[in-house]
């Protein structure tokens, strides 16, 4: 059984006692806040390519303890006194609330797997995608109204995490991710947020971001997560198929930041900002059968899986593994980590989210 902390911006089954939620706001958007507890019937052990096996269906997920605006105290003393690893976790693109949790679930138990094992616990903001691959445009709209509750859940934790801080000392680590469409509700949080929001996270990850690619340069949103983590990773990869389809039918080109980060890398140097290149890591390849379409390389692929957790535990970047640099002065386009070619496959991606 696992645990997941939840906080959301849907609308409850049953506002005092809610069993799930919808795929609409709570109240007038950005909707009202739930936070509360979500415990998964996690199916035991792995599947035949080694990966945990996912909680398949709503009856998994158990809700318990809700409560509005903020965590209840015993959930919050849960969490100080919990794992060393503090993880807020953001979906993407066509995600129901039930498996958002679950697959919160998957990512705790998947990261805490591998060459660099983090044992964590695991915080999850839902925002109310519609859940259905043929609604991106809704979710589109959804997700960017959903930035200022993303923000509003950010400024409630940010007590929590100081008190983490203190319970777990040095060993206390806590990091901010975010997949695909995830990444444009980070992008509307931090508009959201006051420009002098107070560092928070030793970590920010922003894996295969469907977001433009400049939003990390100044006027971009995403500039601002720089001045909350101690370092910001944006994880790429140049055959992200679900990224160009996205780029091409609904964003007039605008290149994703997934796909090749920023145009300008040279210009981060000396920043608190890494590029890693994830498309040496057999992502992508129609020839295989894992992760054909490029997207979900960070929770299918264990060399990136191993990369990412590195990164989580505070690793230094010339000190992973199974990477190299890439820096030709000639090219301002260059300044990233390129993880090396894998050596294990992972199973066929179901959802493609």
């Amino acid at each position: 059984m696992g645990r997941i902390y939840y906080a959301t911006n849907r609308n409850p089954d049953n506002p005092t006692a809610p069993t799930s939620f919808g795929t609409d706001f709570n109240g007038p958007e950005p909707g009202n806040l739930t936070f509360g507890i979500a415990d998964v019937n996690s199916p035991p052990g792995h599947d035949d390519k080694g990966l945990p096996i996912e909680a398949p269906t709503a009856g998994d997920v158990t809700l318990s303890d809700p409560s509005p605006g903020d965590f209840s105290p015993a959930a919050k003393q849960a969490i100080i006194n919990g794992s060393a690893h503090l993880i807020l976790s953001v979906h993407g693109f066509q995600y129901h609330f039930w498996d958002s949790v679950t697959r919160a679930d998957y990512l705790a138990r998947w990261f805490n797997e591998g060459t660099f094992p983090n044992p964590s616990s695991m915080v999850m903001f839902g925002w109310p995608s519609a859940g259905e691959l043929s609604e991106y445009p809704r979710d589109w709209e959804y997700s960017t109204k959903s930035g200022p509750a993303l923000a509003q859940m950010l400024i409630k934790l940010q007590p929590l995490v100081a008190a983490f801080r203190a319970q777990q000392g040095a060993a206390g680590h806590v990091t901010l991710l975010a997949h695909s469409m995830g990444n444009h509700v980070v992008d509307q949080a931090m508009a959201a947020l006051a420009p002098t929001a107070p560092w928070t996270y030793d970590r920010i990850i922003l894996a295969a971001a469907d977001e433009g690619r400049n939003e990390l340069t100044p006027p971009g949103n995403l500039a601002a997560a720089r001045t909350l983590a101690d370092r910001v990773y944006v994880y790429y990869n140049n055959q992200d198929v679900a990224l160009t389809a996205s780029l091409a039918a609904y964003h007039q080109l605008d290149v994703r930041l997934g796909i090749d980060g920023p145009p300008n890398k040279d210009d981060f140097r000396g920043f608190n900002v890494t590029f890693v290149n994830a498309s040496a890591a057999g992502v992508g390849n129609w020839e295989n059968s894992y992760d054909s379409e490029g997207h979900q390389y960070y929770r299918m692929i264990q060399e990136v899986r191993n990369d990412i957790c590195a990164v989580m535990r505070g690793t230094a970047d010339d000190q992973i593994p199974n990477r190299v640099y890439r820096d030709d002065p000639k090219y301002d386009w260059e300044n990233y980590w390129r993880i090396n070619t894998m050596t294990t496959l992972s199973p066929p991606d179901t959802k493609h989210k």
